[in-house]
């Protein structure tokens, strides 16, 4: 079937189908009909119970890590034949070679280089080295980027140069030649096997549709869009990152998770604003003294970087200003994440008069196909 029929909103799916009416009359979308029976539920895996019991030996013993070992989950699947063919990981490098995971995994280890790549010329060399290895796996195959701008606000996350030959443009101009534009038109969509195929009818291949930057596509975005970004990752299993899951509605506080010289999760603390609401009707004089006793109360340590998804904004609790911050942040929004700043003494990277400075390392990966 020709794509742009089967994710036509009207007519058709659309684009995820679960979140799509059949019935778009004007008067029926101001309605919503809520299922008096939907209840909250929160599934516990395997892993939630492993790490919980974990969490509670941790916390009996007065620990502030918690140590992961290949004993703790005998069962993990390692499966490397299922990982993308390419991807990268973004790290911190402290002192005495210990390393910070701070996320790993995505289906193109392009997506986190491909907005560097305009001004500078060794990442664009990197990034198009990427490209050819994901081409070379399976050459039977096109490989096509995705072209498209939603909104003129993601402009500098989505600007990159053309990076593969092969180009898919949605509401957008292309910067390949003409031969080489797949046009929607073109792409016929099949399911095989449980799989979903996107063929050309000019070039009769396959088409992989490619996203090489780290756009979030999923929010907000136009049906096509999404679902040709979402295919990319077809069948590839993600890979790991450890994840507090389930446990981080039920605690406030999580010690630094460690495996062997790597941390793969800082320490964290959840602080809501009814927890906290008692500091705001405290007097200017008395209360910094009141935050401080509360602070030691909660074992929060003078440096703490205040999380809110990929932005992090360092805090001094030795300040007041600091704890002026933290009131005015929770005021705005019911809880927000604390986490362990690492950085004061600790960092490995350093400039010609011994500064030490934050950092972050991306590395990329590939696999080999095997023959």
């Amino acid at each position: 079937m020709p794509l742009a029929l089967v994710l036509d909103t009207e007519i058709s799916l659309g684009y995820p189908v679960s979140l799509q009416r059949n019935d778009t009359h004007e008067l029926l979308e101001t309605l919503y009909f809520k299922n008096q029976n939907q209840t909250d539920t929160q599934p516990w895996t395997t892993f939630d119970r492993i790490v919980e019991q974990k969490l509670q030996t941790c916390k009996q013993l007065q620990q502030n890590v918690l140590e992961l070992t290949e004993k703790d989950f005998p069962d993990f699947d390692c499966n490397w034949e299922e990982a993308p063919i390419t991807f990268s990981v973004i790290i911190e490098l402290l002192k005495e070679d210990v390393v910070v995971l701070e996320s790993s995994g995505n289906v193109s280890a392009a997506k986190l280089l491909g907005r560097f790549c305009n001004g500078n010329e060794a990442i664009a060399t990197l990034t198009a080295e990427i490209v050819a290895k994901e081409q070379a796996y399976d050459p039977n195959q096109i490989k096509a980027e995705i072209v498209h701008i939603p909104e003129s606000r993601t402009g500098n996350i989505l600007k990159r140069p053309p990076l593969r030959l092969y180009e898919i443009p949605y509401l957008s101009h292309s910067g390949v030649s003409e031969a080489y534009q797949i046009g929607l038109d073109d792409l016929m969509v099949s399911i095989q096997n449980n799989t979903i195929i996107l063929r050309s009818k000019k070039h009769n291949k396959i088409i992989v549709p490619c996203l090489s930057n780290a756009h979030n596509y999923a929010s907000k975005s136009l049906p096509v869009y999404h679902f040709l970004c979402d295919l990319q990752g077809q069948n590839d299993k993600p890979i790991y990152s450890f994840d507090w899951g389930v446990l981080f509605s039920h605690y406030d506080h999580f010690p630094r998770v460690v495996y062997k010289k790597v941390i793969l999760s800082k320490a964290r603390w959840v602080v809501t604003a009814d927890e906290i609401s008692f500091l705001a009707q405290q007097s200017e004089n008395v209360f910094f003294e009141v935050f401080s006793k509360w602070r030691t109360e909660r074992e929060l340590p003078q440096w703490v970087n205040w999380i809110q998804f990929d932005n992090t904004l360092l805090l001094d609790f030795d300040k007041e200003f600091g704890a002026r911050l933290l009131i005015n942040a929770v005021k705005k929004q019911p809880k927000i994440i604390l986490e362990e700043f690492l950085f004061m003494e600790n960092s490995a990277v350093s400039g010609a008069a011994q500064q030490t400075y934050t950092n972050q390392i991306i590395l990329s990966f590939y696999k080999e196909k095997v023959t």
